[in-house]
């Protein structure tokens, strides 16, 4: 009887302390939104699960992704700022420059691996705002950077999100 008291002592916070999970969601990023008679949240890198439609309204249930364009103004070094869009991307990427200073900058577009791919422009004057496009059609679908230098130093990295 000792014996089996010790044994069931022993296993006793294993059998309390077994079952207690928290679902939690860990995310690179995500939001949420209300009106007065709709709430919608998501975050981003997660599958969905469609459960209903209704009028343009999807309702999901589960794992939640929205369907959103991470577009945005890049503050590089040098009062230069630089836009590229529409990201993600298919086939052209326009890549608006806007330098304060008059600038030559050239630019070359890597894979996540740090190997270049091909696609750049060089020896670009820019002073004031000047639009670019870059022919991204050939790459395969995944993750880029642009990296923007000035010939001699860095300015900046931009990430693209390329797709087919």
């Amino acid at each position: 009887m000792k014996k089996l008291l010790i044994t069931a002592l022993a296993f006793a916070p294993l059998t309390i302390f077994g079952q207690s999970a928290e679902r939690q969601v860990i995310a690179s990023t995500g939001s949420f939104s209300s009106t007065s008679n709709l709430q919608v949240s998501y975050t981003v890198g997660e599958t969905v699960t469609a459960t209903g439609t209704s009028s343009g309204l999807i309702v999901t249930q589960g794992f939640q992704q929205p369907n959103a364009s991470s577009v945005g103004v890049e503050e590089l070094e040098s009062g230069l700022s630089v836009n590229v869009y529409p990201n993600p991307v298919s086939d052209n990427l326009v890549v608006e420059i806007n330098a304060t200073n008059a600038l030559t900058v050239n630019a070359t577009v890597y894979d996540m691996l740090g190997r270049q791919t091909g696609i750049s422009f060089s020896n670009l004057k820019v002073n004031g705002t000047l639009k670019q496009t870059l022919d991204v059609s050939t790459l395969s679908a995944g993750q880029y950077l642009i990296s923007f230098t000035d010939g001699r130093s860095s300015l900046g990295t931009v990430r693209i999100q390329k797709v087919n």
